[in-house]
């Protein structure tokens, strides 16, 4: 099945062990593919909590120059808050962030490989190509060389493998589901994390 623009992108995340500062510890890895050119985006984190998927989020609507009209996930608790597949309703919370940059948050039915191993095949890929030898200094490192490693992929793709499994000219497909997502600024603002306290008034 070929995906028109700008119909969705899939996003998941997974434990994933390599060495950092000098020893070696699982990370939280968050992937992104545009579903139609099959851009790939992925960051790495310690932990994997709403304002870790909001901080990653922003990250992927920087890097796609915008967002598609829906986001696919995986049924995480992060962002479900109750059902699964076409029944899922999303945490008020997540769901406002969705709606303040333009997009939907839909989650895969459960058992659907064909969907999910759209977002989960990449793992494989990043486990055996990108971390294969290397190590990393600190967490700006890590991600830095990420975000490096996803411009080289896709350059290295247009160039080696113009069409995809589906036939599809992967710099015109990039192109289309460009012009097609929904701008989400420049510039989209950081993602924010509420705290609450009580206060009590002297009398």
């Amino acid at each position: 099945m070929i995906l028109r623009p700008p119909r969705s992108f899939s996003t998941t995340r997974l434990p994933i062990e390599l060495e950092l500062g000098g020893r070696k510890r699982k990370v939280q890895t968050a992937s992104a593919v545009l579903c139609y050119s099959r851009m790939m985006f992925f960051q790495c984190y310690p932990t994997f909590r709403r304002f870790d998927c909001k901080v990653f989020l922003t990250e992927a609507l920087r890097y796609f120059g915008g967002a598609a009209a829906r986001t696919m996930i995986d049924n995480t608790h992060v962002v479900v808050l109750r059902g699964s597949g076409r029944d899922m309703v999303p945490v008020p919370e997540m769901a406002a962030f969705g709606e303040r940059y333009g997009f939907q948050f839909v989650a895969h039915a459960i058992g659907n490989a064909n969907r999910s191993a759209r977002v989960e095949r990449p793992f494989w890929f990043i486990e055996t190509n990108f971390l294969a030898g290397r190590t990393f200094s600190s967490w700006e490192n890590l991600n830095q060389r990420a975000r490096e490693w996803c411009d080289k992929v896709q350059l290295d793709l247009q160039e080696t493998h113009p069409r995809d499994s589906a036939g599809a000219v992967r710099g015109r497909a990039a192109a289309s589901e460009a012009a097609a997502v929904v701008d989400s600024g420049s510039l989209p603002a950081a993602a924010a994390a509420g705290r609450y306290r009580r206060v009590c008034r002297a009398e």
